[in-house]
């Protein structure tokens, strides 16, 4: 999952640089907002919770029957 986050945000930046040389801002914008929006925040942030749901729900079930 690291991987393909670095491989869109090297995708982001390389859209951006062209927006930057053709001075076409709106690309440069949407490339930056589908990537903070759609991909990191979307897809990799939820991913990683989810995970981190997993671990604390094994950490509370254990916690819960040791003390009971």
């Amino acid at each position: 999952m690291d991987q393909w986050i670095l491989s869109r945000l090297t995708e982001a930046v390389e859209s951006c640089n062209k927006g930057f040389e053709k001075y076409d801002f709106p690309m440069i914008t949407t490339a930056i907002y589908n990537f903070w929006l759609y991909e990191l925040c979307d897809i990799y942030l939820v991913s990683y919770l989810f995970q981190l749901e997993q671990v604390l729900m094994k950490c509370l079930t254990l916690c819960l029957k040791k003390s009971l």
